[in-house]
Order: structure tokens, then C-alpha cells, then sequence
């Protein structure tokens, strides 16, 4: 028997909730969404590469309301959720984590083992009998993009190393197929780097079937090495779609 799922994924809506002559607001954004899920409403999926709130998006309760919505069911952290420090942060992922799980696998408390409260560093997701092992990561540069005070509570540590940890223990607990849910920028107009690639060249030995990046614009979907490698998103501007 062949299943089919659809791995929908985005990244940097931003808590872009009204259209205008840039964004298709949130309405049309969750049509186009539902118009795959209603062709296999039990074997879609929906993630988010972060960054959907911003500076002037506090508080972001509404925003995570609209993910809601949206019908999302994981979740990892973008620098910006960063941007308004340790309360506003883990009040809105307190918040947020009533609706989806937020998967963040190398954001840590400061000199601790202890990472950012409310995140788990992966999630594993069934759908018609098949597990999903999802493993999240935020970019390594986030501490270089966030205001120093805003940041000074956390730390990010090596997304490969996560990554190389928690994909066998996926495996382990039955995951069928796996996916690195990161908020990594990569480059591809003019040759492919950054980020995500830096870290795909170091996990690609490893059983991972989707990585999911984030934070720069621009849509890119490629088999790269046998991984299915997906962008886009920025306030709903795309939908990608695995």
C-alpha cells in the first residue's frame, strides 16, 4: 500500500494577519492551506520555521491564536522571538505550547543544560499509522542578531550536534520518517550555501528525509542528496509544499 503525505511548511509570517499590496493575510494564506488538506486531511502536516513575531508583535498572543488556526503542529524559534527578552519570550511560548509544540533543540539557558523552558528538542507526530520525527534547531546567528540584554539569559549550541544526537533516538522510539524543522538562512541564487547547507554536508550520513529552513526571503524546494529541502513563507507570501 503507498501512502501519501503533504508536508506543508513556512517561515517569517510575521503576524502578517491583513492583506495588503505585499501579503495575502492570514485568510487567503489558510485557504491555500486547506485546499491541500482537504484533499488528504489525514496525512498533512504543518511547520513552521519561526520568526513570527517581530519588535511591534507584543504581545504575541494573537499571533499564536492565528497559527492556531492555521492548523499548525510544530513550531520552532526564529530570532525574533528572541527580540523582547527571557519574560515576554516564555510567556509566549507558554502560551503558544497550549496550541502546538514548540520544538527547539540547541536553545539554551546560559551555562546550563537546561534549555529555553517550554521548548522540547524534538516531537514525534503520527499520521495514518506513520510516525514523523521532528527535530527543531534555530539558527546558530541568533545570538548576533538579537540586542545583547534581550539575548543575555540563553545561548544556542551546535545545531549538528543536536541533530546528530536526537535523529537516533527518533529512530529509536519508531519514527519513520525524519525532519530537521530549523530556522537556518541559506543562500541559492548564485550558488548554494549558508547555513543550512553548512549543517546538511555535516548530518547528511544521518537517516533525514525533509529539512526545513528559514529566516532569509526567496522559495527554494530541492532533492539535495536524497533530502527534500523546503523554504519560503514570509507573511504567507508562498506556501511550500513536500
Amino acid at each position: 500500500m503507498i501512502l501519501k503525505f503533504d508536508i506543508l511548511n513556512h517561515a517569517d509570517f510575521h503576524g502578517h494577519f491583513r492583506e495588503d499590496e505585499d501579503t495575502p493575510g492570514l485568510s487567503r494564506f489558510a485557504k491555500a492551506i486547506q485546499r491541500v488538506r482537504d484533499l488528504n486531511p489525514e496525512g498533512t502536516l504543518l511547520l513552521d520555521a519561526g520568526d513570527n513575531t517581530n519588535k511591534v508583535l507584543w504581545p504575541a498572543e494573537q499571533v499564536f491564536e492565528g497559527l492556531h488556526l492555521l492548523g499548525t503542529d510544530a513550531h520552532t524559534l526564529g530570532n525574533h522571538e528572541f527580540d523582547k527578552g527571557q519574560a515576554v519570550l516564555e510567556h509566549n511560548i507558554a502560551y503558544a505550547s497550549q496550541f502546538f509544540p514548540i520544538v527547539c533543540s540547541n536553545a539554551y539557558l546560559k551555562g546550563t543544560d537546561e534549555r529555553v523552558p517550554g521548548t522540547v528538542p524534538y516531537v514525534i507526530l503520527e499520521r495514518m499509522g506513520v510516525k514523523f520525527g521532528i527535530v527543531g534547531c534555530t539558527t546558530e546567528y541568533t545570538p548576533k542578531m538579537v540586542e545583547m540584554t534581550a539575548f543575555a539569559p540563553y545561548e544556542v549550541r551546535s545545531a549538528v550536534n543536536e541533530i546528530r544526537k536526537y535523529v537516533p533516538i527518533m529512530k529509536q522510539e519508531g519514527a519513520d520518517i525524519i525532519v530537521v524543522l530549523s530556522h537556518f538562512p541559506f543562500y541559492f541564487e548564485n550558488g548554494e550555501g549558508g547555513e543550512l547547507f553548512d549543517v546538511l554536508h555535516q548530518v547528511e550520513d544521518l537517516p533525514i528525509d525533509v529539512m526545513i529552513g528559514g529566516h532569509i526571503p526567496g522559495d527554494y524546494a530541492k532533492v539535495y542528496h536524497d533530502i527534500a529541502v523546503s523554504k519560503g513563507g514570509f507573511g504567507g507570501c508562498s506556501l511550500p509544499h513536500i
